[in-house]
């Protein structure tokens, strides 16, 4: 019934879609940022492999360096950290969402990346050092 308005009337139905579609713009402009949604926080996801190892060795050698290394990263809202006993190691950050870095979506990555890079040699040497201890 309602619909049978607009389709004996194709101009009355066209001007009431123009009208929306002004009105929509007008408050568009008018609505302020606070009221946007927030939107989604970018996350960098590290993962490790370290095979034989339990979980519990993962933490201290491997989670221990590298949460090291990426806790005074800018922008950083928290990271998660997860280890199995079959020796995969995960660690996801989440950043900030906003400007940040400029609107450069993989700032965040290469911040991870150098921070990563500077714990990869204290790494090596402690892995390094428990398998010199390691006799069989």
């Amino acid at each position: 019934m309602f619909a049978e308005i607009f389709i004996k009337r194709p101009k009355f139905a066209f001007v009431i879609s123009i009208v929306t579609v002004l009105v929509g713009t007008i408050c568009l402009f008018r609505l302020p940022i606070a009221e946007y949604p927030e939107i989604a926080p970018p996350t960098v996801k590290v993962t490790a492999m370290y095979p034989g190892a339990t979980s519990q060795v993962i933490a201290e050698t491997v989670a221990s360096v590298i949460e090291e290394q990426i806790n005074g990263i800018e922008d950083l809202l928290y990271f998660k950290s997860e280890s199995d006993n079959n020796g995969n190691y995960t660690l996801t950050l989440t950043f900030r969402p906003g400007n940040w870095m400029g609107s450069m979506p993989w700032a965040s990555s290469a911040r991870v990346s150098s921070s990563k890079q500077s714990g990869s040699v204290s790494l090596k040497m402690r892995v390094a050092s428990m398998a010199r201890g390691l006799s069989m």
